[in-house]
């Protein structure tokens, strides 16, 4: 990911988060994304101050306390807008209650699962140990501001949901009271004008602590009488601060608009720069927005699953394809197989290739979403030309649907065969790529060729020893 930031992103912001969640696994997998935006601008100017995985920086609560009272102070919020939660003492009492005499609830091995284990790691940190911090945030869209509400519990004080997430995940949210409708933050239009991002230098410094708002104090019913200038619900969304295995995490709540996620990224990397502490940035990804893109590594069931930004034109996909099989080749990770009959073709683990748009405006797709009555030509678009149809293929060699022979509305994937009459002049022309499919000599590919992946799975190379 490092290599893959560095060569597509240098101003990327990384991010850590959850990925998929097979069956009978016990917790989901991780989520390397890289974050940029597409105007050249850094989203985030300092590469030090993003602290690595494989790094103990010796973090504890403390780090983790000062940098939420710092952050507080740069948003313009009274010291005490933070929230200190505590992990569900009756819950773990009653775990250690119920263990065997001669079992030491203090120790455990991967061998004893993972109840075991987190209650091992729970007792040896301590009860009344602080975990971390929570800042409940939220944007008034009348306003123009962020603000902050206190959070009231029936029993007096935060307390996490037990589990091995994050503590942004294990909120307890069901004990807030329910926003009202009115209040609900909308879903942005896909389709709506967004003016271009600011730039951090133009700025101006004050915003960061004026543009937030102060702390609102809420109300002790559901269905308080609105009074007017007061804020009319409790926010449900926040930012927290947790150290983790020597390592500080920052929690980012949900956001509907880009320009807040970036206001609020900002804010982070100034806090970090102040107290020279690196922090690794988890929680909700950014929102979806033309304005910014997007590179994500996710593990997949023997394989490493890459899925690359998009690509305007036909040599920028090529250029993008080549880089990823580079840096692949240097981690010692391949594209390619041998099945048990000795057939070389590549992972299995993705190789699609998605067309579309910008913005969902400039889709084709969405623009003029007609079927083509040839069944035969490749679903493609260029700047002249739209061929909005699905192609039929042949992959004999797999069983099922897109197994049998002949015609079929099904999704190409890079390397399927085509039938000759499917190729005509112009019929796989990709942004002004080549419009015959086939390759030289008439040989069958069975793996995905170099210049039209989009997605890309990776494994380990044979005869090599994986890196992690």
């Amino acid at each position: 990911m490092l290599r893959l930031r560095e060569r597509f992103a240098p101003g990327g912001l990384l991010h850590y988060g959850q990925g998929k969640w097979y069956p009978g696994e016990e917790v989901p997998r991780w989520a390397l994304g890289c974050f940029w935006r597409t105007d050249g601008e850094a989203l985030w100017h300092d590469p030090g101050l993003l602290a690595r995985v494989d790094h103990d920086y010796g973090h504890d609560a403390v780090e983790a306390g000062r940098f939420m009272q710092r952050l507080c102070a740069q948003a313009g919020l009274a010291p005490g807008s933070s929230i200190r939660p505590g992990e569900d003492a009756a819950h773990y009492r009653a775990r250690e209650h119920a263990l065997p005499l001669a079992v030491d609830p203090r120790k455990a091995t991967p061998a004893d699962g993972l109840d075991r284990v987190r209650l091992a790691r729970v007792l040896n940190h301590g009860l009344d140990n602080p975990v971390g911090y929570i800042l409940p945030l939220a944007w008034d869209t009348v306003a123009g501001c962020w603000y902050s509400t206190r959070w009231e519990m029936r029993v007096g004080r935060v307390v996490l949901i037990p589990g091995d997430s994050p503590i942004g995940l294990r909120l307890p949210l069901d004990s807030l009271p329910q926003p009202a409708e009115e209040d609900r933050e909308p879903e942005r239009d896909p389709f709506e004008a967004r003016d271009a991002l600011q730039r951090r230098d133009d700025m101006p410094q004050a915003d960061f602590s004026r543009s937030w708002g102060g702390v609102a104090q809420q109300a002790p019913a559901d269905h308080a009488p609105a009074q007017p200038g007061a804020r009319k619900s409790v926010v449900r969304t926040a930012i927290c601060t947790e150290a983790r295995q020597g390592k500080l995490h920052v929690f980012l709540p949900p956001l509907e608009h880009l320009e807040h996620y970036v206001g609020l990224i900002g804010l982070i990397e100034k806090t970090a720069a102040e107290l020279a502490i690196p922090v690794i940035i988890e929680g909700y990804e950014a929102p979806r927005d033309s304005r910014l893109l997007k590179l994500l590594v996710t593990p997949d069931p023997g394989v490493i699953e890459v899925n690359i930004h998009p690509a305007a034109s036909w040599q920028a996909l090529v250029d993008n394809t080549t880089a990823l099989y580079e840096d692949a080749r240097n981690a010692r990770l391949g594209t390619e197989k041998f099945m048990l009959d000795g057939r070389h073709t590549g992972t299995g683990g993705g190789n699609h290739v998605t067309i579309g748009g910008p913005t969902p405006a400039d889709s084709p797709l969405l623009r003029r979403p007609r079927p083509d009555p040839q069944p035969g030509h490749l679903l493609a678009a260029s700047s002249g030309a739209v061929l909005p149809v699905l192609g039929h293929v042949h992959r004999p060699h797999e069983p099922g649907a897109t197994g049998r022979r002949g015609p079929q509305r099904d999704a190409l994937r890079a390397g399927d065969r085509v039938p000759a009459d499917a190729r005509g002049a112009g019929a796989a022309a990709v942004a002004g790529g080549p419009a015959d499919a086939q390759p030289p000599g008439g040989h069958h590919r069975q793996h995905a060729p170099l210049g039209v992946l989009h997605r890309q799975a990776l494994r380990p190379r044979h005869g090599q020893r994986p890196p992690w």
